[in-house]
């Protein structure tokens, strides 16, 4: 008997964690995720070594190439960011506490205009972020074979892919699941 009552609480335990879980998951991810203006306008720096090995270049006239187009590239991201840092900064500290306010108030349009805020005000530095990668493909067009250069459009793309934020899972709940199907039997679409 007193076996019987243990199994019956553990299974009950195990049935309340289970509903709470997925919940409480969600909550973190949302609190994880924080908004970063440096990934929003798609300030990425390239390691020239794995670029390298992602492209496979064997030639060292090519190599030395790609490698100075590449330096060349994290040197200008670099001065874009160091020039339009306080930009970025005054954007994330207005964004963080946008959100903050919002949560507390529960109010979510507060958000989104936040969100269209931070967009106009890095359109600028979005536009310079993406002539400085226009340019560094245009150099490496000149050096790459197309295999290549389809190999390297598509790590680029991966990378900035990878900046941005995931959305998160919203848990979905089955609105029929204790109530069963309300006509009775099974459904037929006719």
């Amino acid at each position: 008997m007193r076996q019987f009552f243990l199994i019956l609480i553990l299974c009950s335990i195990a049935c309340i964690n289970a509903q709470i879980s997925p919940q409480a998951n969600n909550l973190e991810a949302t609190k994880k995720q924080k908004f970063s203006s440096r990934n929003a306008v798609g300030i990425l720096y390239f390691n020239e070594q794995e670029v390298l090995k992602k492209l496979k270049i064997k030639k060292k006239n090519k190599k030395t190439t790609v490698l100075k187009a590449i330096k060349d590239y994290n040197t200008a991201i670099e001065e874009i960011e160091f020039l339009e840092s306080v930009k970025l900064n005054k954007v994330d500290a207005a964004f963080e506490e946008t959100i903050l306010i919002a949560r507390e108030n529960k109010d979510f349009e507060s958000i989104r205009e936040a969100r269209k805020e931070a967009n106009r005000t890095l359109k600028p530095v979005r536009l310079k972020v993406k002539r400085t990668d226009a340019s560094l493909n245009e150099r490496l067009m000149e050096v790459l074979t197309k295999k290549q250069l389809k190999k390297w459009l598509k790590f680029q793309k991966k990378e900035k892919e990878k900046l941005n934020p995931k959305p998160t899972q919203k848990v979905r709940r089955n609105s029929r699941g204790m109530r069963g199907n309300r006509s009775g039997g099974m459904r037929r679409n006719f």
